[in-house]
């Protein structure tokens, strides 16, 4: 019982230390902006789609993020 317990604790301490902090995340950082763009298999341009972050709330343990996209493309 007590490998049990002692068990148990070691995976919930080790849990909380390898937590993702989402701040570092670069979709969730306010006024970020994020472009890709598709190109088919002869190299030619396809399409683009640029992304940008407007507004990030940080609140119990919650990031929601608020992401403005526009896609263009080649015409």
């Amino acid at each position: 019982m007590k490998k049990l317990i002692t068990f148990s604790a070691w995976v919930l301490v080790s849990m909380k230390l390898f937590a993702q902090d989402c701040t570092l995340y670069y979709y969730l950082q306010k006024n970020k902006t994020i472009e890709m763009s598709t190109f088919d298999e002869k190299g030619i341009f396809i399409r683009k789609s640029v992304s940008t972050v407007s507004n990030v709330l940080t609140s119990n343990n919650r990031v929601p993020a608020t992401v403005v996209s526009e896609v263009f493309d080649n015409n």
